[in-house]
């Protein structure tokens, strides 16, 4: 069983924004097997280099479809983006320094699905439908 699933509670209602955040599930599922699967340091690393390459590029994507459809909370939603950049660019230095990423990591993603995408990224969706 993968430690993180997409279900239903993380619908958004934008199919786009689904299918990436399956996949950035996906990726996080790798990076947590790779480090807990005893992976190299350097299968390690290739995983978190593609989580969050991932990551960057979903929410240049987010970012963009929420402009375009004058989401109201368009200024925070970006913050809070930049707030997780942060955030993941303290896990990578951390990474790297040290060869290891400590669980605090993956609870910090679980919360990220859990927080950010079911009950933030799921704003967007009545915004959509009001503008049709």
């Amino acid at each position: 069983m993968a430690y993180f699933e997409w279900t239903e509670t993380l619908n958004v209602h934008v199919d786009q924004f689904n299918e990436e955040h399956k996949k950035l599930i996906g990726f996080m599922n790798v990076l947590y097997d790779a480090c807990h699967d005893g992976k190299s340091d350097a299968e390690v690393q290739v995983a978190l280099n593609e989580f969050v390459l991932f990551a960057l590029k979903h929410f240049e994507h987010e970012e963009a479809y929420l402009k375009s459809i004058d989401f109201p909370e368009y200024d925070r939603h970006c913050e809070m983006h930049e707030q997780l950049k942060i955030r993941f660019n303290n896990y990578v230095q951390l990474f790297e320094r040290t060869r290891e990423l400590p669980e605090d990591f993956f609870h910090f993603l679980e919360g990220w699905l859990l927080n950010h995408i079911a009950l933030i990224d799921a704003q967007y969706a009545p915004t959509q439908s009001a503008k049709k």
